[in-house]
């Protein structure tokens, strides 16, 4: 099954339910969230990124930790081919 490639209606109308707020404001949603993963996967703790965007830019960050930065990846990944703009220090 292919996911769709934008929210549908039922989407939209679920995110409007949402509640706003995140875990630095002890938002219980998201914290809720959160522990339940962390409880999940047995990890002490989970952290909810809203984008694949910004999980690849912390994922990467967390390995660059002193230049010169250098990420080695397949052509074809996403990183590479979609993201790679973002993983630029100077930016």
């Amino acid at each position: 099954m292919n996911a769709p490639s934008a929210p549908t209606k039922d989407m939209y109308a679920y995110a409007f339910q949402a509640t706003l707020g995140d875990d630095v404001h002890s938002e219980p949603t998201a914290n809720s969230l959160e522990a339940h993963v962390a409880k999940l996967t047995g990890k002490e703790a989970a952290l909810f990124m809203p984008s694949g965007t910004m999980s690849n830019q912390i994922a990467l960050r967390t390995h660059l930790v002193q230049p010169p930065y250098s990420v080695l990846c397949d052509y074809r990944s996403h990183i590479n081919k979609y993201a790679s703009a973002s993983s630029s220090p100077n930016r």
